[in-house]
């Protein structure tokens, strides 16, 4: 089942996270380290409808607000975009198809809000997220440097 996070998800979607966050680790992806993604962050997407949840194994947050970090590549992209956030997944669904339903999910919503894209980022290291973007037909739009961290591969999907 496909759904919009509720207040009474945040434990579920942290859990979540952290399951990625300790992945990632394990796979030598320089991503979300310290304190992010945080209780904080996740707690303030929620409350502004931004969370979705798939099956209860799966979260991405979509947002409308763009990202400072991104202004130099945005005369690349459409400019009505809907962005890609915190992609991920419980361990014990990996490889069963969520990435692409988290994808998928985020294609009919940037539709149904007459965006004209999406835009996702991700970590230089983190090659699991690239392969993803890549079987859903992103395109490259550039590198872009995030203070404390590191350097970021943004791509671009015309819906």
């Amino acid at each position: 089942m496909i759904r919009l996070a509720e207040k009474k998800d945040l434990d579920l979607i942290i859990s979540i996270l952290l399951e990625a966050k300790k992945r990632m680790y394990f796979n030598n992806i320089y991503q979300w380290l310290d304190n992010y993604p945080n209780i904080d962050v996740v707690k303030k997407n929620i409350e502004n409808k931004v969370v979705y949840l798939i099956d209860e194994v799966a979260t991405i947050t979509l947002d409308v607000n763009k990202e400072e970090y991104l202004k130099p590549l945005e005369k690349y992209t459409t400019g009505n975009y809907l962005m890609i956030h915190r992609v991920a997944v419980k361990d014990n669904v990996i490889g069963k198809g969520y990435g692409y339903k988290l994808f998928n999910l985020a294609k009919d919503i940037a539709r149904s809000k007459n965006k004209d894209s999406l835009v996702v980022d991700t970590h230089i290291t983190n090659y699991i997220m690239q392969r993803l973007i890549d079987k859903n037909n992103f395109k490259y739009l550039g590198l872009v440097n995030i203070e404390n961290s590191g350097q970021r591969i943004a791509f671009e999907y015309k819906v």
